[in-house]
């Protein structure tokens, strides 16, 4: 299914918002919200009036104090991976609906449902509660706390009220309170296709929605969710709409057709124990250490890259849509090179620099479009420390 982002808004009726935007390329912008029109963003500077397309976004962000989410509520989760707080809650009619104060329509079709978690606010289940999803669970299930664990009965669940959930377990029928429960799973196909979400909206107190339509109407911002869920949520409750979700790829969510890499001095260490020290090392996610380099003076760490030994070759089967590469290289602290960085998309040569003492970091930002394979070498470039590497951060493809 293909979703079509719709994005409009009467500026007459619009009061003054002031919102920080950054763009794809690097640019960061202050000024007040002025117009959302299908494609592109409206600002109004102290320097003018500027737009921004859509696709040319990163962040859009709406600086305000962050709130907690209220004590007692669940966490819902949605199939397109959309999580909510919720505290006041029905499931009727196949419609999950919530009455809450930043959202004037907040009704999500059962269809859309993955998770309702009434212990949100128990981090050390966290794991558990990862596992559940991942399950091959035939049909929805109520989970139980037992002791120190969690297990789940297959049952249908037909309905929420009254604090109270309705379920049908083989023949017979019967009403459980929520506070008994540890939550509900809602069943999902493991094969269901999602579309791509346009952006994601981060709430004030931690929710976040992941859009496949947005419509700006006065100070409510109506919102699809890529599985269906349809909301209505006050300005005052944003934090951020993030558009890299839908106008990046990192490349370190990409697996490299080719990854060659060789020692440069001659070892009896087996090629698994020599991997620890010269196969690439890729940084991703929140448990993975940054990689830290310094610009202009300053230490600055990124959460997303890879760390490359000399001498190494990796090659990306690029996407389709892709037209733009973006990267950060250098040396970290303490190392002086000379290595070789060549980055070529198909016969296009992207960058082709040497990092040494002169030249410590670079941006790379290359024409992509068309081209089938993305290459990556780094080698010697003259006597150096054999242990010094180029991180390349933040690689990142744009649609």
């Amino acid at each position: 299914m293909n979703c079509i982002p719709l994005i409009m808004i009467a500026a007459s009726t619009l009061s003054a918002i002031s919102v920080d935007v950054e763009t794809l390329d690097g640019r960061t912008m202050h000024g007040e919200l002025r117009q959302l029109s299908a494609d592109e963003i409206g600002l109004r500077t102290s320097v003018g009036d500027e737009t921004f397309p859509y696709d040319s976004l990163m962040h859009v962000d709406f600086p305000a104090a962050e709130t907690s989410p209220d004590s007692g509520g669940a966490l819902l989760q949605l199939a397109d991976g959309s999580r909510l707080d919720v505290k006041n809650y029905v499931l009727e009619n196949r419609k999950f609906i919530v009455t809450a104060e930043n959202f004037e329509l907040f009704e999500v079709p059962a269809t859309a449902l993955r998770m309702l978690r009434m212990d949100g606010d128990q981090r050390s289940f966290d794991k558990r509660w990862d596992q559940l999803l991942e399950e091959k669970i035939l049909g929805d299930a109520v989970v139980i706390r037992r002791g120190d664990d969690l297990s789940f009965q297959e049952a249908i669940i037909q309905s929420i009220s009254d604090g109270k959930a309705s379920i049908q377990l083989d023949e017979l029928d019967a009403k459980i309170p929520l506070s008994k429960l540890a939550g509900l799973l809602f069943y999902q196909r493991n094969n269901r296709k999602l579309a791509m979400p346009i952006c994601k909206l981060e709430l004030q107190d931690g929710g976040v929605i992941f859009a496949g339509k947005i419509m700006l109407n006065e100070q409510l911002l109506q919102v699809e969710s890529v599985s269906g869920g349809k909301f209505a949520v006050a300005l005052a409750a944003l934090k951020a709409i993030d558009f890299a979700a839908g106008n990046i790829i990192p490349l370190t969510d990409l697996s490299p057709d080719q990854d060659a890499w060789a020692s440069f001095i001659p070892s009896n260490l087996s090629r698994d124990q020599l991997s620890l020290i010269y196969a690439p090392d890729v940084r991703a996610g929140s448990a993975a250490q940054p990689l830290e380099l310094s610009l202009a003076g300053e230490a600055k760490s990124f959460a997303n890259g890879i760390a490359l030994h000399a001498r190494t070759e990796l090659t990306y089967l690029l996407p389709e849509d892709v037209r733009q590469f973006y990267a950060l290289a250098g040396l970290p602290a303490g190392a002086s090179g000379p290595l070789q960085l060549t980055i070529t998309a198909d016969k296009t040569v992207l960058v082709d620099k040497v990092l040494d003492e002169n030249l410590t970091s670079l941006d790379i930002h290359g024409d992509v479009r068309g081209a089938r394979r993305l290459k990556i070498v780094v080698d010697f470039a003259g006597n150096g420390d054999l242990g010094d590497r180029v991180y390349l951060c933040q690689p990142r493809l744009i649609k």
